[in-house]
């Protein structure tokens, strides 16, 4: 994934203090994961790409292993495996045909269909995998088999699809200093209402000596933003 470089939004008008008191319960502090490197920001943002797996299979039939797997695989590249959202789709058509019998002995061959959309619907690819199970004693092994060698090899697809997609997915860091708290909080709603942002949280806030510091994560999908996410961060946070 390409992360840009951090991008920090400032303002030339000091904080003035007011009076009065606030309270604060525990927890309410919280805020996103802190800043990190190159790297660590490329795995951020991987987390909150949701991905959707569906899989054509009715539910009595054990070939909904292959859609388990697979959603354990992405799982486990650090995608967020969600239905409601999904940044991309993948819809997963599994099917099973009897190979060779020879006696009690069976081979089974598998097929699975990947349909890969984006959240617009879009078809990114439509791709095939297959694969032969083993020679197994009894039909439930043999089934068995195949079907653990056909989810293995889609769920690898699957992930190596879901990387090769999200490669548009970018962040930035935004800081702001010495902003009055309303205008800040203004700018996060403006961003979070526009197509293309996948998250728009706050990662700190501390006071300098120069004033007051907050500093905002933006995730976007970079296909949405084609003269970059600089301008588009800059109006979001011109006070009006």
């Amino acid at each position: 994934m390409k992360i840009q470089s951090y991008l920090s939004v400032a303002a030339a008008v000091l904080l003035t203090a007011g009076c009065g008191t606030v309270g604060v319960q525990q927890g309410s502090g919280r805020y996103d994961t802190p800043a990190g490197t190159p790297e660590e920001e490329a795995l951020i943002a991987r987390e909150k790409t949701a991905v959707q797996v569906r899989s054509t299979a009715p539910v009595s039939v054990s070939a909904n292993n292959v859609q388990s797997l697979v959603q354990g695989e992405l799982a486990r590249a650090g995608f967020a495996v969600e239905s409601a959202d999904p940044f991309i789709k993948i819809d997963l058509y599994p099917q099973f045909t009897l190979r060779d019998s020879f006696g009690n002995y069976r081979v089974y061959d598998g097929f699975c269909g990947l349909t890969v959309c984006d959240d617009r619907g879009k078809v990114l690819t439509k791709e095939e995998v297959k694969a032969t199970g083993k020679r197994e004693l009894e039909d439930s092994r043999a089934l068995l088999s195949v079907q653990e060698k056909l989810a293995a090899d889609a769920a690898s697809r699957v992930v190596a699809l879901c990387n090769e997609k999200t490669t548009g997915i970018e962040t930035v860091l935004v800081t702001f200093k010495r902003r009055y708290q309303w205008n800040i909080n203004e700018f996060a709603e403006r961003m979070r209402e526009k197509r293309g942002i996948l998250s728009c949280r706050r990662l700190s806030e501390k006071e300098t000596h120069d004033g007051n510091e907050v500093q905002y994560r933006v995730i976007f999908d970079s296909r949405h933003f084609p003269d970059g996410i600089r301008q588009v961060v800059e109006h979001a946070a011109r006070r009006f």
